[in-house]
């Protein structure tokens, strides 16, 4: 089994972790404004706990057909459980996770939510509020606090909706569990059993909710094969 065993690595990974969740937050808080497109490409520097994502111009085999992306909106959709939610497509970028060498998609839903999604197997690969959004004042009330092994629970299960061989690998990832004055909770699981350099953060997939259960956001960073069809599918 694999573990993170060198205590400086394990604590390394925490703080880097904990430092995404006070991004993730500090997103959900405060109004963000999208940087203005300038020259040939556009930076959004508000991201959830990564480096910049850079939109570039695009090529031919960046481009999907409306059929094809009406899998993400799928996949969206059935994350949610709202098979009525209003989502759209916004853009094409680089994904930060895989250090910019593969692009994924960008969708909006009518609520404010942005999703990433990867075009190779219309995998979800992050949700959060978008860029640009208003902070509105969402404060749980002390009747809809759920108990942390029922929010526990729930995260799980989000995590299983989209990764549903999550149980037959949890035990080799490494959990680690925040909190934020008990009103967001994140549970993450990493997989040490990927080589990465110190620098950075392990594959891992993560899951923030509000402590009625209500998600905050859901990022998925674990490396799994496509398959057939995928690959036969242009690089992007």
């Amino acid at each position: 089994m694999c573990s993170l065993k060198n205590p400086d690595r394990r604590r390394s990974v925490r703080k880097r972790a904990e430092s995404q969740n006070r991004e993730t937050l500090s997103r959900i808080e405060r109004a963000v404004t999208k940087e203005l497109p300038s020259g040939d490409g556009v930076e959004d520097r508000d991201t959830v706990g990564q480096e910049s994502i850079l939109t570039l111009p695009h090529r031919p085999t960046d481009y999907r057909s409306d059929s094809q992306r009406l899998r993400a909106i799928d996949t969206i959709r059935r994350f949610r459980s709202l098979t009525g939610l209003t989502v759209r497509f916004s853009e094409i970028a680089l994904n930060p996770y895989l250090n910019g060498i593969r692009t994924m998609e960008i969708y909006e839903d009518e609520n404010g939510y942005e999703y990433w999604v990867d075009p190779r197997n219309d995998r979800l690969i992050q949700a959060a509020p978008a860029a640009g959004q208003p902070a509105s004042a969402y404060q749980v009330r002390p009747e809809d606090r759920l108990p942390v092994a029922e929010l526990r629970r729930i995260a799980i299960d989000t995590i299983k909706s989209n990764f549903p061989e999550f149980p037959d690998h949890v035990s080799a990832y490494h959990p680690l569990e925040d909190n934020r004055n008990r009103e967001v909770y994140f549970f993450r699981f990493d997989d040490p059993c990927r080589p990465v350099p110190e620098s950075e953060l392990p594959p891992f997939v993560q899951v923030g909710l509000r402590a009625d259960g209500k998600l905050v956001s859901f990022t998925d960073t674990m490396v799994r094969p496509v398959g057939n069809a995928d690959r036969d599918r242009p690089e992007t």
